[in-house]
Parts: C-alpha cells; sequence; structure tokens
C-alpha cells in the first residue's frame, strides 16, 4: 500500500498493475519510476527484475 500512497492511486491499482492486469497511465508510470529510482522504460517493459 505504500507506493500507491506514494503516487497517488488505489492500492487496487497498484494490485492490477503488480498482476500485468492493466498498464499504467504515464503520469503513474513516471510516478512508480521516481518512487523506484528507475527510468521510466523499464516501467512499461515490465522489467520486474529491477524491482
Amino acid at each position: 500500500m505504500e507506493l500507491a500512497e506514494q503516487i497517488g492511486v488505489n492500492f487496487q491499482t497498484v494490485d492490477y498493475l503488480e498482476k500485468e492486469e492493466s498498464n499504467p497511465s504515464p503520469d503513474d508510470a513516471f510516478k512508480t519510476g521516481e518512487y523506484y529510482g528507475l527510468p521510466i522504460g523499464h516501467i512499461f517493459q515490465g522489467n520486474r527484475e529491477s524491482f
């Protein structure tokens, strides 16, 4: 839930993204990349081993 709070989305949104049932909006992907210190491309490519 910490990620959801940090990027300003519902925890269910993060759950859908983790299960690859949804794609992040560009804004959410950018915020997630900032949270993890990763380039936005990693978020859209699904490079989970980077997390």
